[in-house]
């Protein structure tokens, strides 16, 4: 990602019951069976 011509590196990753996950449907079956809140979370610094 780019802005003002300085580059920036995006992460991004889900998180449930204190756990990262990346893949959506498995962050998707853990609520499901479980009904935990799931968060994305997006980690941006310079590259």
């Amino acid at each position: 990602m780019e802005k003002n011509n300085i580059q920036y590196d995006s992460y991004w990753w889900y998180e449930c019951d204190k756990k990262k996950y990346t893949s959506l449907p498995e962050v998707l079956f853990i609520k499901l069976l479980h009904n935990k809140p799931v968060y994305l979370i997006n980690e941006t610094s310079k590259a």
